[in-house]
Order: C-alpha cells, then structure tokens, then sequence
C-alpha cells in the first residue's frame, strides 16, 4: 500500500487502541477528525506531496497554514497538530509484521508547528452561564448512575473547594468531616496541610457519591475517597483500589463539563482557578482566597487573581452561588427521599 493508504490503516489501528485505553469519545472523535480531516487536505494536493512516501514535515507545515488561512482558532489549530504529533509518538520504534520500523525517523509534527497562543484568561474559560451547568445533578447520556454520581460528585468538589488534582487524588474518606463541612488536606504543595471549608452542594453530591456504591461499601475510611480498579493501562481490573491518575481526572472532568455546557478542553485544575475567581467576585479577599488555595506566597495568589478581579461580573457571580445552593437542597431532598440525613 502506499503512504496514503498506509496512513489511514495506522489511523484506524490507533483509534481503536485509543478507544481501549478509556479515554471519553469526545478525544476519540476530536482524534478522528483530525485525522480525516489532515487526508482530506494530502488528498487535495497530491501533486504537491506524492503519496510515493511518508509524510513529512512541509506538508504539516502547509497544512498548519491553510488552516490559518481559513481563520480557524490557534487552539484549534494546536489541538488537531497535537493529535497527529500523539500518533506518530505512539508508533516509535514500533515494527510492522516484516520487523521493519512503521514510521523511521523523527516525528514529523514538530511542536514547533504548534501557533502561538494568548494566554487564556481563567476568568472567560467558563462564563457563569456555564458554571451554573456544573451545579445541576442531571444525568446526561452516557453515564451510569454509579459513575454519574463519582463524576458529579468530584467536579462539584473542585469548583467548590479549589483543591488542586493530587489533593483531590490523594484524599481518604477520613479526610471528610460532614458534621463539621470542612475537608483536611494533609500533603498539599510543599508537604503543607490545611483545613478546606465546603459548602452543601459538596456534602451532599458526596454523600450521594457514598450511597451509589461506586466507592465498594467494604472500603474503610482510610481508603482513597476517588479510586478505581483499573491498572497502569486503564483495560484490566486489579485485585486493589487505588487512587486514580492526574490524566484520568481531567478525562472525567473534560468530558463532564462538555456534556454540560459544550465547552471542550476544560482541565480539572481550571476548575480551581474559576471557583477562585467567583469568590474574588463575590466579595472575598484576597487573603481569604490565598488560604482556601494554600498558597505559601502571596505574591502567588495576586498572579493570577489579578486578572480575575478585572472582570465585571459581580451580580452573575452572585447568581452562580444562588444556583449552587439551589442544587444543594434539592440534593438533600434525594438524600432525605432515600432515608439519608
């Protein structure tokens, strides 16, 4: 077969393997159309790039281009590089059935390709429109209840809490206290623990959490909070529950907020910086909002919430937690309908 037709086969053979490897559709599909979308362009200027060899870095380059030409998005453009680049990183030294190399040589999508991008302000990576979407527990297609209630439950803890990743990984059910409402980080950053206040939404999306079984019910409170029994290449179950992956949290997370607002490339920890920006907006300090992050320095905290108090939206910020409270107690009621103070 030639380039061409080589490069649709190891296309294919890499979005099944993707598709085992439980990452959301959404990547699966983001994958696939880049794919199709980098022929559909190799197609159209054949005489220009023979399908006689593998395909090189000036036709990436020249598609990058034309893309730029058509006014896409830099993020856009980045992402779909990006796909192509995590392809070929796949097949390194990967032989086909002759033992001869799939791909020789150095990956042909340079970063380099990548087009520069502004920095994206935390305070318009969500508008509070969309915000609002995260609070409501409302199972959307494609999720099991067991599933639904971890992934609602984890996505409401960061945006309330404004815990980073491995804390989130790393806690027990121990570290809970829902008498009291507060969560107790025990390593965050630097080795430093600190007290976390929650509000209801996330007492009781976790509390749902717990009565779901999805956390096994024979787990004891030293056991990681958010776990699963899946191994190193997310396909097989293991004997033990274990914490899971940094890239298995911001599946979940992306793909829950895509599902509920239709904004992809969310990442958990912009979860953190958005709930930090509400409080900014709502009236909190600067200090107050240092010690919910647990920042050591202050200078840290001014960084970023600099940009995030410019932003004019001190009603809609307000609406956002009303919101939240309002999913709160209709939370409770499914607690208290299933006979769980």
């Amino acid at each position: 077969m030639n380039a061409f037709e080589k490069f649709g086969y190891y296309t294919a053979m890499y979005l099944d393997d993707v598709k085992h490897q439980n990452k959301s559709m959404n990547t699966v599909n983001n994958y696939a159309n880049a794919f199709k979308l980098f022929k559909d362009f190799w197609l159209a200027r054949e005489n220009e790039f023979p399908f006689n060899e593998d395909p090189r870095t000036p036709l990436f380059r020249a598609w990058r281009n034309y893309m730029t030409e058509c006014g896409l998005k830099p993020s856009t453009i980045k992402q779909r590089l990006m796909a192509l680049h995590i392809f070929y990183s796949f097949f390194e030294d990967e032989e086909d059935d002759n033992g001869d190399l799939v791909y020789d040589g150095k990956n042909p999508v340079s970063k380099k390709l990548y087009p520069k991008q502004e920095h994206r302000p935390y305070d318009i990576i969500l508008e509070d429109k969309d915000v609002m979407k995260l609070w409501e527990n409302r199972k959307r297609d494609g999720y099991s209840d067991k599933i639904w209630s971890r992934n609602y439950s984890m996505v409401v803890l960061l945006l309330d809490s404004k815990i980073r990743n491995s804390e989130a990984l790393s806690l027990k059910l121990s570290d809970i206290d829902f008498e009291e409402k507060t969560l107790w980080v025990d390593r965050g950053k630097g080795n430093k623990a600190r007290l976390v206040d929650l509000t209801d939404i996330s007492i009781t999306a976790l509390k749902l959490y717990l009565a779901s079984g999805c956390r096994p019910c024979d787990l004891s409170d030293d056991d990681y909070l958010f776990g699963n029994f899946a191994d190193s290449t997310g396909r097989n179950k293991t004997e033990s529950w274990h914490k899971g992956t940094t890239e298995w949290l911001s599946e979940i997370v992306n793909r829950f907020v895509f599902k509920a607002t239709g904004v992809d490339y969310v990442r958990s920890h912009d979860l953190r910086h958005i709930g930090a920006r509400l409080d900014l907006n709502t009236g909190a300090s600067l200090e107050a909002v240092q010690s919910e992050l647990g920042h050591s320095d202050f200078k840290t905290t001014s960084i970023y919430s600099g940009r995030l108090e410019a932003r004019k939206g001190r009603q809609s910020a307000k609406e956002v937690y009303e919101a939240r409270d309002m999913w709160a107690r209709k939370n409770m009621e499914m607690l208290e309908s299933m006979g769980i103070a």
